[in-house]
């Protein structure tokens, strides 16, 4: 989730809804090779599936606790 300072800086698909209020969440935020399409094998030497696993376990729990927030919150 990102902070509500407007003076934070914010890029990607989330930045439009950030500037206007609108929380958002950031999952993949860098390294930067992450956005890169420019490798032979798309970087996947990096990949640690291990820990790929317990961050969409994490991500998963997050994304369920946010859906079942009542929709009239200020």
């Amino acid at each position: 989730l990102t902070h509500s300072d407007q003076n934070y800086s914010s890029y990607g698909e989330g930045t439009g809804p950030f500037r206007v209020g609108i929380p958002t969440a950031a999952f993949i935020s860098g390294p930067t090779y992450l956005l890169s399409v420019n490798s032979l094998n798309g970087h996947l030497d990096k990949l640690d599936p291990s820990l790929l696993f317990k961050q969409t376990l994490f991500l998963t729990h997050i994304l369920g606790r946010i859906d079942a927030l009542p929709a009239n919150i200020p």
